[in-house]
């Protein structure tokens, strides 16, 4: 019994010999390839960065915000509308920023519209958020659809409001979608 186990130890041991004085080889081997790759990528031209082309406009014309077969309330709708159009308004992003209906955006001549779905909405608690940290929150959802006046789609893109914390009620979910809408406005024009 003893010469099994004397031999069965002699064996791993010489398996872990084999296996130390192979393994440097690996880790060099390992290293030079790696190092050959970075210098060939040092030395390879850096690819110059892919811009996104933005869109030019005078003005924009955004339209009333419209619920897409969810029950909104009015007030969410009305506040959403007008954070938006303060804020396009307050980026200077463009000349003119028409409301719907607005007769004068007929005469711009690259006028562009703007249509927001309302495509999700949940109402918060804010005793909820005063209360824990994870529960109370107001969330909205919008697809914003840009388009030129030809009708071409030029942004098409779901944004996104909510009020998660303590310190505001549930309307001012409708302020961080607002700023969420002018920076995606602002990313394209």
């Amino acid at each position: 019994m003893k010469r099994i186990t004397l031999i069965a130890a002699l064996l791993c041991t010489l398996t872990l010999i084999a296996a130390a004085q192979q393994t440097p080889k690996s880790v060099q081997e390992r290293e030079k390839t790696r190092t050959d790759a970075e210098k060939a990528a040092k030395n390879k031209p850096a690819a110059a960065p892919v811009k996104k082309a933005k869109f030019t406009a005078s003005a924009i014309q955004v339209l009333e915000f419209k619920p897409a077969d969810i029950p909104v309330p009015a007030q969410f709708e009305m506040a959403m509308y007008e954070e938006t159009i303060a804020k396009l308004d307050k980026a200077l992003r463009f000349k003119s920023v028409y409301r719907d209906g607005d007769k004068r955006a007929a005469s711009e001549p690259d006028l562009v519209t703007m249509k927001c779905t309302i495509w999700g909405f949940k109402e918060g608690s804010a005793r909820k958020r005063q209360v824990t940290s994870v529960m109370g929150a107001t969330v909205l959802r919008v697809h914003v659809h840009i388009e030129n006046a030809k009708g071409e789609p030029l942004v098409d893109k779901d944004v996104s409001g909510t009020v998660e914390m303590m310190g505001g009620g549930n309307l001012k979910a409708t302020v961080d979608l607002a700023n969420n809408i002018a920076a995606l406005v602002n990313a394209n024009f």
